[in-house]
C-alpha cells in the first residue's frame, strides 16, 4: 500500500509492508527508513521492533506540533536557518538540535520506566491507522510526552541536503537500555 505523509507533496513519502523471517509484518516508510528503522544492530529483533514502534509512537504525536512550526517558519523567513538556502514545503525538514530526537525520546521513555519500574517492552503502543501510524496506549504518557516535547526540544527548520549533514557522526541513542529491567 502506498501513504503520503501529511502535508508533503506525492512524491516524498511512501509506504510498502514488511514481511520479516519470523512472519511479522511491519509498515515500511522510504522517508523514515533513517528514523525508524536505523537501530543499533546489537539489539534483539524484539527490541528493535519495538524500539521503532516507540520512536513512531514518539513521532506521531508530536506531529502535528512539528508542521505547525516548520509552516510558521516558512511564512515568517522562508530561509535554511543553517545555510540561508530558500526553502519550500518539498524540502523543508525540522531538525532537534543537539544529540537528536532519538536521545530525547530515550531520555523521557528512561526516566518513565525507571519512575513506574518498568522497561521497554511494557510501555504498549498501539495502531492509529493502517500504514504503521503509532501512539502509546497510556494516554497519560502521550500527553507527558508532547509536554516534555514542548518544553525541551529546540528545534531548526533546514533544508534536508544540510539536515542531513547535521546527523553525520552522530551517535545513534543506546536504546536497548529501556529493555534492561
Amino acid at each position: 500500500n502506498v501513504y503520503r505523509g501529511p502535508g508533503r507533496p506525492e512524491c516524498d513519502q511512501y509506504q510498502i509492508t514488511m514481511v520479516f523471517a519470523d512472519g511479522f509484518v511491519e509498515p515500511f516508510s522510504y522517508k523514515a527508513a533513517h528514523n525508524m528503522f536505523a537501530v543499533i544492530p546489537t539489539g534483539t529483533e524484539q527490541e528493535q521492533r519495538q524500539w521503532r514502534w516507540l520512536k513512531n509512537a514518539g513521532r506521531q504525536l508530536i506531529a502535528d506540533d512539528i508542521r505547525e512550526f516548520r509552516d510558521s517558519h516558512l511564512e515568517i523567513d522562508g530561509r535554511c536557518e543553517i545555510s540561508g538556502d530558500p526553502l519550500t514545503i518539498e524540502n523543508a525538514d525540522v531538525h532537534h538540535v543537539g544529540a537528536g530526537f532519538g536521545w530525547m525520546l530515550l531520555g523521557f521513555l528512561r526516566e518513565h520506566c525507571r519512575e513506574h519500574g518498568l522497561t521497554g517492552f511494557d510501555i504498549e503502543v498501539i495502531d492509529t491507522d493502517n500504514v504503521g501510524g503509532k501512539r502509546f496506549a497510556d494516554e497519560a504518557l502521550c500527553e507527558a510526552w508532547v509536554q516534555y516535547h514542548c518544553e525541551v526540544a529546540q528545534l531548526q527548520v533546514l533544508t534536508r541536503e544540510v539536515h542531513a549533514q547535521q546527523h553525520v557522526g552522530l551517535a545513534r541513542a543506546p536504546f536497548m537500555e529501556l529493555f534492561n529491567a
